[in-house]
């Protein structure tokens, strides 16, 4: 709940990986990794290395928005902010994302598998989700990811993970309570690009001075802050491609 003029923020981002010889969900095995003002998540492989969990750089990421929730006069301007948020993670992590229409759809932990866009963000309420928002939690943002086993000409066994789906959930009675637009502090366009910097594999930190720090203070920096960057780049595409098997995961380009 607020406290001291401070808004409680944003769970951690959640990690699930997939089971893919029987199909069934298993825990996930994500542990932070912690950098200078960052930190990332990463993922043991069946072959005993551990990497980072992120998208494929060199894929173009789709993203439907649902606004459905927010007052209908101000829907425009909240689909325009969202865009421009997603626009601003594109620029400082490298990655490209496609924006491919609006949706009714509210993500929840059983949809996102099955979702029609690889990220899903949706200004909602809490009763239309299963994410914990609302009671002062503003927004929850995680991705899914998947593990593979590929074997390689010479024979040998060789893992690989990334993040294939993503989504975002805003508290649309909390978000309209705040100052719209972006700047320091406690503005919609904080919140919205603290859960996508979650979306694409950045957790949360200790550092106040950074966006992912877990409370929005009214010292929050103007968007992505020095550490923001550097962790975005470390989980965008100055990490470089990764070559995912068709069928470990479909691109919904």
């Amino acid at each position: 709940m607020p406290f001291r003029g401070r808004r409680r923020l944003w769970a951690s981002a959640l990690a699930i990986v997939v089971a893919l010889a029987t199909g069934l969900l298993a825990p996930g095995t994500a542990a932070a990794a912690t950098g200078r003002g960052y930190a990332v998540s990463t993922a043991k492989l069946s072959d005993g290395r551990r990497v980072v969990l992120r998208w494929n750089p060199c894929q173009v990421i789709t993203y439907r928005v649902n606004v459905s929730a927010v007052p209908l006069r101000r829907r425009p301007a909240m689909l325009a902010q969202v865009r421009a948020a997603v626009t601003r993670l594109g620029t400082a992590s490298g990655l490209r994302f496609s924006f491919v229409g609006t949706t009714r759809t509210v993500p929840r932990s059983t949809t996102i598998a099955g979702q029609d866009a690889e990220l899903m963000i949706a200004v909602t309420t809490p009763s239309s989700t299963d994410f914990t928002i609302g009671k002062g939690v503003l927004g929850y943002g995680g991705y899914r990811y998947w593990q593979w086993t590929t074997t390689t000409p010479s024979g040998r066994r060789v893992g690989g993970a990334a993040i294939a789906r993503g989504w975002v959930v805003l508290d649309s009675a909390g978000l309209g309570s705040m100052r719209p637009g972006f700047g320091p502090g406690a503005t919609q366009g904080n919140v919205i690009l603290h859960e996508l910097a979650h979306a694409i594999g950045l957790d949360h930190v200790d550092d106040r001075r950074q966006l992912l720090y877990p409370t929005l203070l009214p010292t929050a920096p103007d968007g992505y802050a020095r550490g923001d960057r550097a962790g975005l780049r470390v989980v965008g595409r100055a990490a470089g491609c990764l070559s995912v098997p068709s069928s470990v995961v479909r691109d919904l380009r």
